[in-house]
């Protein structure tokens, strides 16, 4: 073997190892940064979790939709009653003030705390985690179909309450 060959040899297999731990290494960042993201209450969505339709940001036939703005200003003023649709953990975790955590699976058994928020003259906002998830108009639709008038949507959701820095709540609801 020439002295030109082994310097090849030499410097593929350089390359190689080089290559290798590379991607070693970005596998590993890449793991440590999804266990992070996980652990976090508004960690970024995964792939498949896109925005809804066009016809549910706008509003669907039944349900208005309802802006960051003008629920901050409903919460300053006491005019709304903010309902969680997301699981209980990601509730604890973080919630608007005030918010009934209903998830979809709760909604028949909460159906008689609501009823008293919406007779005070409270209109109902359904949230989740933003406008990527569907769960708030699972749950307005069922509380539409419980006879509750009015129903409004976040489609900001937790997250754009979140990232506007209004006020938020963690733990259950005293």
């Amino acid at each position: 073997m020439s002295l030109q060959s082994e310097r090849y040899h030499d410097l593929a297999g350089t390359l190689r190892t080089a290559f290798l731990q590379a991607l070693l290494l970005a596998l590993i960042a890449i793991l440590i940064a999804a266990a992070f993201n996980a652990c976090r209450p508004n960690g970024l969505k995964w792939l498949g979790q896109g925005p809804l339709p066009e016809e549910y940001a706008k509003g669907s036939g039944t349900f208005e939709t309802i802006n960051l703005e003008d629920a901050f200003s409903g919460y300053t003023q006491g005019t709304l009653v903010f309902i969680d649709a997301r699981s209980s953990t990601a509730f604890r975790s973080g919630h608007l003030p005030g918010a009934h955590n209903i998830p979809p699976e709760n909604v028949s058994s909460c159906i008689d705390t609501l009823r008293g928020a919406t007779l005070l003259g409270k209109t109902p906002v359904v949230y989740c985690d933003g406008p990527g998830c569907d769960l708030s108009l699972r749950v307005a639709s069922l509380l539409a179909e419980h006879g509750f008038p009015g129903i409004q949507i976040l489609t900001a959701g937790w997250e754009g309450w979140y990232d506007a820095g209004f006020p938020i709540e963690q733990g259950e609801r005293p």
